[in-house]
């Protein structure tokens, strides 16, 4: 992929233009944070045929606003680190 905004937006694009009913997943973003060049976004991925995952995505950015440097986390929602039915009434979201 070319670096800027306007090639990621193009990336992007590509997912868009897929019709809902024949995608084979998703991301839903639950939280976001930006402070300073820093952002997270927290959330979970939807699977075809697999329960999905808990998702972490880290991005740091330079004064260009280039993503210079990126840390993700994915756990699966079918292991145990990650209970079905959790004690609480929080959930896992």
């Amino acid at each position: 992929m070319a670096d800027g905004r306007e090639a990621y937006l193009k990336f992007l694009a590509v997912f868009d233009a897929i019709p809902k009913e024949k995608r084979l997943g998703g991301l839903v973003n639950k939280f976001a944070l930006a402070q300073h060049d820093l952002v997270v976004l927290i959330g979970y991925n939807i699977l075809p045929n697999h329960p999905g995952g808990a998702a972490i995505d880290m991005f740091r950015f330079d004064a260009q606003g280039k993503i210079i440097e990126h840390w993700g986390f994915w756990q699966s929602l079918d292991e145990p680190a990650v209970p079905k039915q959790p004690r609480n009434t929080n959930g896992s979201f």
